[in-house]
């Protein structure tokens, strides 16, 4: 991969001056997304959206399909990794029941809470009310960022860091990215408010790119991940995170959007 840095710094006087090299940089915005070097035991609420649009033609007319559920949650993260993330979420609104029975966060890694062989969304009727029912594994697909990243094959990154207006610097990184429409690149924002340690970062894909070959080809679109974090005692740990994208396939677009809030956390009871 080439890359190349370009990099903005306040004036020599205002402070001592920060490593100029890329990796430097780089390697410390992976914080906000390794999770806190200790056991934590937090507590929020998990929020999720989902559409299902199914075009019309000969099999009768077109259908727009939205649910809305929500539900708590009581999760352990130790060392970066997640123990556990299941969930009970109950349906909001007049919508379709949504079957939901984990959630894969943007911090940390997750394990294999769930093991299924299906990546895909059931949707099917509980007696008179429509039921839609994502799997796990599709779910882990929609939403880890590693992986989003993971399966993109940049040739050339551009990476430079600025100073904020608020204070501190913000790590900007860009990437053309294949098969996306147009000219607009994968872009990663971190923000660093204390200049050393990162509290948020934002990932935009371009706004559609095309995924697959011949005739088995989706349409990616509008994919984007937030995260907000907070340094405390037992590390960075998260507040708020947020990922939506929608996906079109065969003349189907499926939308989804998922947010966590994160209330309350303290270091796990046997973690010392």
């Amino acid at each position: 991969m080439l890359t190349f840095a370009l990099f903005l710094m306040l004036p020599a006087h205002a402070e001592p001056a920060l490593p100029d090299d890329p990796a430097w940089w780089e390697e410390q915005s992976r914080a906000v997304l390794a999770g806190p070097g200790a056991c934590v035991d937090v507590r929020g609420e998990a929020h999720m959206k989902l559409m299902f649009v199914r075009p019309g033609g000969l099999m009768g007319p077109g259908e727009t399909i939205k649910a809305d559920a929500s539900g708590p949650f009581a999760w352990r993260i130790r060392d970066g990794r997640w123990v556990d993330t299941r969930l009970e979420m109950k349906s909001r609104g007049d919508g379709p029941d949504l079957s939901i029975s984990t959630a894969f966060p943007v911090m940390g890694q997750v394990g294999d809470v769930i093991e299924s062989a299906d990546a895909e969304v059931s949707i099917g009727t509980d007696g008179e009310q429509p039921s839609i029912d994502m799997a796990a594994e599709g779910m882990r697909a929609l939403n880890m960022v590693d992986e989003i990243l993971q399966g993109l094959k940049p040739e050339a990154t551009l990476s430079w860091v600025e100073p904020r207006d608020a204070g501190g610097y913000v790590l900007v990184q860009r990437a053309p990215v294949p098969g996306a429409v147009g000219d607009s690149p994968l872009e990663i924002r971190t923000a660093f408010p204390d200049k050393k340690v990162p509290t948020a970062v934002d990932v935009h894909l371009p706004r559609k790119v095309r995924i697959g070959e011949g005739l088995v080809v989706a349409t990616l679109m509008d994919a984007q991940v937030h995260l907000r974090a907070a340094q405390t005692d037992v590390g960075l740990v998260p507040v708020e995170e947020g990922m939506s994208l929608v996906v079109g396939f065969l003349g189907f677009t499926l939308g989804v959007e998922q947010r966590i809030t994160y209330n309350a956390m303290r270091r796990c009871p046997d973690d010392g």
